[in-house]
């Protein structure tokens, strides 16, 4: 973080400064006070399960400088800096706010989405930084705490950053973009996730819309001209420069004969604006191939050549292991996809398991969350569509295990292949007596469900 004035915090936030020197220096913000720096300044956040204010009587002991509170709380006499605000969430966010405006020339890249958003994060900062130096979101940083310390991160050295803009809730981005707005961005699709809370795809739709609404002047916008909703739009942006991605179609650009590979990853060759270049991606699924496309489209609108962006599609490495990982152990494939799970990433895992071959296919799944009301029907449709694959065996983990076999029976699945179990640790040991040499397994499920610890006992990690 480069080194800002007490008193250009307390302008961004409008508070007030209680105690110290307006023009004492800070040079690090922190929301967590078991792991700020010496010197750091404490932002006291109150959430749902826990207030900052509790920890300010230990700030001093940990070489705080001071801290922004929403209220006088003992410790505070301990410290040299104090600044009081109004709501210490909105402060954090409008210091970053202010912070990014006086970095001034670091082009800002915006990824919003129903799935994807993570991966296509890491995959644009991994192609982005053959070129300048690069800072991303840490994991899936990208709600109203992570995407401002993601910002509070970086400093007048890096050329580029990488956002990404999350959403649970109607109106979630809007205050986000309030923070950050983007020199370019993409949205990677319009889905199911989240669908309880906002009762349908258009709705979803409006609300990443947002994204695209607030862009710098002169900015660029990936679009997934695979998406129909998303494609529909299109139109819509006459006035500014966009750049279509796609597997399909006459998408500006786009990724043609692709082969997924058995032993894991993805063959295709990017074409942009009449060249071509081979890329050897390190994720199966047709999916991820347009996560790695809207990354991409979004390099390319940033100023990156073809050849550096196959370079960095070739590159790329997922930060996390349970990504449509394809492991082996004692000759059994097992295809973890653990991270997260909702009705279309689910299908997506479930479209590269039916190309793939092995002597017995297994799926085992785990709870996708946050659907509301709709959950059992996306449960036994996602049942329904695991059937569908024909595998010899599915089970079903946790509270609605029993509607992905209501789906799978109604689709001609024979029962004897449906288990059920309550958890994790029972479902484990069934597959750890009934996977053979020559098997291939996928498990996929909600971050909620826990499914990475039932794959990290198959693969013994």
């Amino acid at each position: 973080m480069e080194k800002i004035l007490v008193k250009e915090l307390a302008g961004w936030t409008g508070g007030k400064l209680l105690k110290g020197e307006a023009s004492a220096p800070v040079t690090s913000i922190s929301i967590d006070s078991r792991s700020l720096k010496a010197g750091a300044l404490f932002v006291a956040i109150k959430g749902a399960k826990f207030d900052g204010h509790n920890f300010v009587e230990k700030l001093a002991t940990a070489g705080a400088l001071g801290a922004v509170v929403s209220r006088k709380t003992p410790g505070i006499e301990k410290l040299e800096i104090t600044v009081l605000v109004s709501d210490t969430t909105e402060a954090l966010k409008k210091i970053a706010a202010g912070y990014l405006k006086k970095l001034g020339k670091m082009k800002v890249a915006g990824i919003s989405g129903s799935n994807g958003k993570t991966t296509t994060k890491d995959i644009l900062a991994g192609i982005l930084a053959r070129s300048r130096k690069t800072h991303k979101a840490r994991g899936s940083f990208n709600n109203n705490i992570g995407l401002p310390l993601t910002i509070l991160e970086t400093d007048s050295s890096f050329g580029a950053l990488v956002l990404e803009y999350g959403t649970n809730h109607p109106g979630e981005l809007a205050e986000l973009v309030k923070v950050a707005r983007p020199d370019a961005a993409g949205i990677t699709n319009i889905g199911t996730a989240h669908i309880g809370n906002f009762k349908t795809r258009e709705n979803i739709l409006k609300e990443k819309w947002v994204l695209l609404e607030n862009l710098k002047e002169h900015g660029v916008i990936a679009l997934n001209a695979d998406d129909e909703l998303l494609a529909a739009k299109k139109d819509g942006l006459r006035n500014k420069k966009c750049l279509t991605f796609g597997t399909k179609g006459r998408a500006d650009l786009r990724a043609e004969n692709i082969t997924e590979l058995p032993a894991g990853g993805t063959v295709f060759k990017v074409a942009w604006d009449g060249a071509a270049e081979e890329v050897k991606f390190g994720l199966l699924g047709l999916h991820n191939v347009s996560n790695a496309l809207c990354a991409a489209a979004l390099a390319a609108g940033l100023g990156t050549g073809l050849k550096d962006i196959a370079a960095g599609l070739t590159e790329f490495k997922p930060a996390s292991l349970h990504r449509l990982a394809v492991k082996e152990v004692n000759g059994i494939k097992i295809i973890d996809d653990a991270y997260n799970a909702n009705p279309d990433s689910v299908k997506g895992a479930l479209e590269t398991l039916k190309v793939l071959r092995a002597a017995r296919k297994f799926i085992v799944l785990g709870e996708m969350a946050e659907l509301g009301e709709y959950s059992r029907e996306f449960h036994e449709l996602i049942g329904s569509e695991a059937a569908a694959v024909r595998p010899d065996g599915l089970v079903a983990v946790g509270r609605t295990g029993a509607w992905y076999r209501s789906g799978a029976l109604k689709t001609g699945l024979e029962a004897c292949k449906v288990h059920l179990f309550s958890d994790n640790e029972t479902a484990g040991v069934f597959l750890k007596k009934s996977l053979k040499n020559g098997d291939l397994v996928l498990i996929k499920g909600s971050r909620t469900a826990g499914m990475e610890k039932l794959a990290e006992k198959l693969t013994g990690e």
